[in-house]
């Protein structure tokens, strides 16, 4: 009997406890998904969005949680969220940024192709017109009509040029090589549906970037 109290005794003693007695934070602990969202109680930010980010972190740091869950949560998130409110503060870093840019390539010339228009011919010597530190026919246009990089030292002989024109109905970017040892020759346009116009633009964009790095047609 005395050992049946001392037991019973003992129990009441631990749940009087509270949950602290079996290893449980105390009340007053603060979960990190609280500690996480704590900004958002500011009153300059809009009220609602504490406990949203309280639960989808929550709900982000458990086992099992469905992803439709949490994208409802997010979703409830930014509908009440306004241009002076801070993104869901548990969202991870790579998802909350936004997307890369992808830069556009110009498909009539590669970087070394068009590189190579430096004036300096094939055999070391200097190309017709060049250096040219002013507007030079032979050389370079900055006109976007008639846009060009080129060197040559006899046309029949050998030359190399990148040129795009852009006219009303014609949108064009052509690259041409002639060397003593063969040719080459791309020419593409939108009009004709070998091109796009965000080609075209990142042709005509590198092709005013290298003028601009050689010093030509200033």
């Amino acid at each position: 009997m005395c050992k049946s109290r001392f037991f019973l005794c003992c129990m009441v003693a631990l749940l009087g406890f509270g949950p602290s007695a079996f290893g449980q934070p105390p009340d007053k602990q603060t979960p990190a998904a609280e500690s996480a969202c704590n900004l958002l109680k500011a009153d300059e930010f809009t009220k609602g969005l504490y406990g949203l980010c309280v639960a989808f972190c929550k709900a982000k740091g458990h086992v099992g949680e469905s992803s439709q869950s949490l994208d409802r949560i997010l979703a409830n998130y930014e509908r009440r969220r306004t241009g002076t409110d801070p993104d869901m503060p548990c969202l991870d870093p790579v998802a909350s940024q936004p997307p890369v840019a992808v830069v556009q390539a110009c498909p009539c010339w590669t970087d070394a192709e068009a590189s190579a228009i430096d004036g300096v011919l094939s055999d070391g010597s200097t190309a017709t017109g060049w250096p040219a530190p002013t507007s030079s026919s032979t050389v370079c246009n900055t006109a976007p009509t008639n846009l060009y990089l080129s060197e040559y030292l006899f046309w029949a002989t050998e030359h190399t040029y990148i040129h795009t024109v852009e006219q009303s109905t014609i949108h064009r970017c052509e690259y041409q090589q002639q060397t003593p040892e063969g040719g080459v020759w791309r020419l593409f346009q939108v009009e004709e549906g070998t091109l796009t116009m965000e080609q075209f633009a990142a042709c005509e964009a590198d092709l005013l970037a290298r003028q601009a790095a050689l010093g030509v047609c200033q």
